[in-house]
């Protein structure tokens, strides 16, 4: 192996080799200018954004301001960077995600169902025959499932969404329904007899 070759070979392995002093592995220590040797993601310099709304984060399309090493953090400006409106203190990585249709938590999505706390949704109920009447079966969530879904009210509950003829204002007919939906069959109705002198029902 010639000179050329020996000096190659040692500085490939001194690349490989960890620098001595460098606790958080970024390659640089604290004689190197390291701000902070704890922190992978510091280097040899600080940089802040501006915290328009004051709630820790910085605004991501903002220009960085270049602190140094050992300027502190100024009024105003945040170390993190992850502000996605900063015109908002309550919208940014932390925030809790709500039905407002817009994207509290800063991660791109708006009306998260499967960010969004169940208390922070709507109740809905189905009114499957329009008779104006909704079904029992209450769904949580941001926006109603369906054309034929609404908030819930206080209109009293549709025994069955299904049959358009009843319904809590529906007319109790002689057919073994429910038809008024309180829970009695065919109440009230009167029925005609007529006489059947030979027992044949009829």
């Amino acid at each position: 192996m010639n000179v050329r070759s020996t000096l190659l070979a040692a500085l490939l392995a001194a690349c490989s080799l960890p620098v001595p002093g460098d606790d958080d592995g970024d390659g640089l220590s604290e004689l190197d200018g390291d701000c902070d040797d704890t922190d992978a993601s510091v280097g040899t310099t600080l940089l802040a954004w501006p915290d328009g709304d004051g709630d820790g984060y910085g605004d991501r399309d903002a220009a960085p301001k270049d602190l140094g090493c050992d300027a502190p953090l100024p009024a105003g400006f945040a170390f993190d960077d992850r502000d996605c409106d900063d015109g908002q203190a309550d919208v940014n990585p932390d925030a809790e995600e709500i039905c407002a249709n817009a994207d509290e938590d800063c991660d791109g999505l708006t009306n998260d169902e499967d960010e969004v706390a169940d208390y922070h949704k709507d109740s809905w109920r189905q009114d499957a025959d329009n008779d104006g009447f909704f079904d029992e079966v209450v769904v949580r969530a941001c926006d109603a499932p369906g054309t034929d879904w609404d908030r819930v009210g206080d209109a009293a509950v549709d025994c069955d969404d299904d049959d358009r003829a009843v319904s809590p204002e529906g007319i109790e007919t002689c057919n073994g329904i429910d038809d008024d939906c309180d829970e009695e069959v065919d109440e009230g109705v009167e029925v005609d007899l007529w006489p059947d002198d030979d027992d044949d029902f009829r």
